[in-house]
């Protein structure tokens, strides 16, 4: 079972790390609606990677996978943060937190507690 905070309006954020985040960072933060960020890892690492390239095309290999691996580092902070930034954005956007639940998916968790 997983912890998921709802929110108002029927959302539902898991606790802990976002793997949708992580493996697809720029277009999970987009679907969210998390605009900034999005711009901001979609920079983050064209940045790195074109400098990377840029730096292996002039011979030096090593800053060029020092470079790569930081970009690893952009999505595992992507990951970490994701579900931070998605409550962040809900709040923002006026959702009321209704409390945190333990359930097996987001879907259960909005559902709430089986009815008698």
């Amino acid at each position: 079972m997983k912890k998921y905070e709802v929110y108002q309006g029927k959302e539902a954020v898991k606790e802990g790390f976002s793997w949708p985040g992580f493996f697809v960072a720029v277009l999970w933060t987009l679907s969210h609606r998390l605009w900034i960020q999005a711009i901001l890892l979609a920079v983050a690492a064209g940045g790195l990677t074109v400098t990377a390239a840029v730096l292996q095309d002039h011979g030096m290999r090593g800053v060029a996978f020092l470079l790569r691996l930081c970009v690893l580092g952009v999505f595992a902070f992507a990951g970490l943060k994701g579900n931070e930034w998605r409550r962040q954005g809900l709040l923002k956007r006026g959702y009321a937190s209704l409390g945190t639940v333990e359930a097996e998916s987001a879907s259960v968790a909005v559902a709430g507690p089986p009815q008698a």
